[in-house]
């Protein structure tokens, strides 16, 4: 008879999965800005650009399915539901940079810019979806500089 730990044990990859969130869970797309040591990461949250902390999944961290999280890249998060506090999330997806492209196609990604260093003018007559700041320029401003 053979013992039980002489067998192999079979994992099963998760290969080229793609997950959108799901809102009835609250979950929220971020972005990376630092990690900051024990599987945790400070992310921005892509809707309103809000900063948090967020922890990765064990299985992320740790065994086969293990994935390098680094600076800039977007991950899904998911509130923990064993507290009431709706400030600690876990990071339980890391998006590709095909699977981003993906997002933004279907519009999941909306307020996500990938050029975060761009400076936007908006004039009086321009119109659009959200202003991020207003800038008036008059006659003094332009003197002054």
């Amino acid at each position: 008879m053979a013992s039980l730990t002489h067998k192999k044990k079979h994992v099963k990859k998760r290969v080229n999965e793609f997950i959108i969130k799901i809102e009835a869970e609250n979950q929220e797309y971020a972005e990376i800005i630092a990690p900051k040591g024990s599987s945790r990461f400070e992310v921005k949250l892509i809707k309103n650009n809000e900063i948090i902390n967020a922890k990765l999944r064990g299985a992320l961290a740790k065994g086969p399915l293990k994935q390098r999280i680094e600076k800039k890249d977007i991950v899904l998060l998911h509130p923990d539901i064993s507290t009431t506090d709706n400030d600690k999330y876990y990071i339980i997806h890391k998006y590709s940079n095909d699977d981003i492209k993906r997002l933004q196609k279907m519009g999941e990604l909306q307020q996500f810019n990938m050029d975060t260093d761009k400076v936007i003018v908006i004039y009086e007559d321009d119109v659009l979806q959200k202003k991020i700041d207003d800038i008036k320029i008059d006659d003094n401003f332009i003197d002054n500089i």
